[in-house]
């Protein structure tokens, strides 16, 4: 598991591994100061956690954890239930899209742009061609 580890300087240290070897580590500098090291080695994370400038000189943080990106299968977009709105023209379905959305009028100028400004927003036109 990566783990990060942050200093308020900038900061090199010398560790023993648990098999007794020595290893350089260098916090990485920051540009509005301090430090930070990443790593996802567990032999170099329980040296880091031993060393005696752990708590004082530098410290651990979680790491930020990166949301998956949400994809759906064909199965859940159809089962999205879709607001049916009835339009006499696409003029009236660009209206709509305006005025309850705030769209840009610019960006709807083709039928192919207001049908997919308006499936992005869950709204089905009825009454397009």
């Amino acid at each position: 598991m990566l783990k990060k580890y942050i200093s308020d300087s900038r900061l090199s240290l010398s560790l023993t591994l648990g098999d007794g070897s020595r290893q350089r580590v260098r916090f990485e500098s920051l540009t509005g100061g301090g430090s930070e090291y990443h790593t996802a080695d567990a032999a170099v994370q329980d040296a880091l956690a031993r060393h005696y400038g752990y708590g004082t000189l530098y410290h651990e943080t979680e790491p930020p954890v990166e949301a998956a990106p949400e994809t759906e299968t064909e199965g859940e977009t159809e089962a999205k239930e879709l607001k049916h709105v009835t339009v006499a023209c696409a003029d009236d379905a660009k209206d709509y899209l305006a005025e309850e959305l705030g769209l840009s009028r610019t960006k709807l100028r083709t039928l192919s742009a207001i049908k997919a400004a308006g499936e992005a927003h869950g709204i089905e036109f009825e009454g397009l061609e």
